[in-house]
């Protein structure tokens, strides 16, 4: 994808998780990976209806916070930060194989030197003799087989095939996938709560405490009404403190 660049080494971290706070939505990538000057995060779409322009900026965003974070640097100091999503399909309907985007001037056409890049890779795009490597490579993400046209590629294949054999791997990943579940649970939980405690505190304003939690149990009847009184005292409690 960036053979300009000759990088030599890279420290690679799979499927790493760059969350803020425990409620608050983070980001899962694919890959993420360093070569002491810069940053690459490498997301995979399955789907081409999960494409939406904004989930390169929010990951770019989200990687300059855990940079920052880590201690390393002030903001002028920031690497350089490549976030990469490949797809099966196009997302921008141009036929490009590849489309790179970086921050420019309106009105001069220059570019900002700010040195973030967002690489969108479509695995389906027509001018593939630009790109005759990364062609191999989306071939085999489409077709999800090995024509054993390329070592590079081979490699690949052996590789996922190791891992699907192994149950180690496996269980790691179902592991992963209900830790997912888990989390949007968990906001989705916090999301009703504050839903509840907001429509108790504005009914208060117009009528009693009984009537106000009468009302906001008729309005989420699928919680137990014991529960919303739980939520309700324990924010007076906090309240109180």
């Amino acid at each position: 994808i960036l053979p300009d660049l000759h990088i030599e080494e890279l420290r690679i971290q799979k499927e790493r998780s760059i969350q803020e706070d425990p409620l608050q939505k983070g980001i899962r990538l694919d890959i993420f990976s360093e070569d002491g000057k810069r940053v690459y995060a490498v997301e995979m779409q399955v789907r081409e209806e999960d494409f939406h322009p904004k989930r390169g900026r929010y990951y770019h965003s989200m990687n300059d916070l855990d940079q920052l974070n880590r201690g390393e640097m002030d903001y002028r100091d920031l690497k350089a930060t490549y976030v990469i999503i490949i797809s099966p399909g196009d997302m921008f309907h141009d036929n490009m194989m590849m489309y790179t985007y970086r921050t420019r001037c309106d009105e001069t056409g220059k570019v900002l030197e700010d040195e973030r890049y967002t690489i969108y890779v479509n695995c389906s795009g027509k001018n593939r003799e630009r790109y005759p490597e990364l062609a191999l490579f989306c071939d085999y993400v489409v077709k999800e087989k090995d024509d054993g046209e390329d070592r590079f590629i081979r490699e690949i294949d052996e590789r996922v095939e190791y891992y699907n054999r192994d149950p180690e791997w496996k269980k790691s990943y179902m592991n992963l996938r209900q830790y997912g579940h888990d989390m949007k649970e968990l906001g989705r939980q916090e999301g009703l709560r504050i839903g509840v405690i907001t429509a108790y505190e504005s009914l208060q304003m117009f009528t009693s405490e009984e009537e106000a939690l009468e009302i906001v149990c008729s309005k989420y009847p699928d919680i137990e009404p014991e529960t919303i009184r739980e939520w309700i005292s324990g924010k007076s409690d906090s309240s109180d403190k």
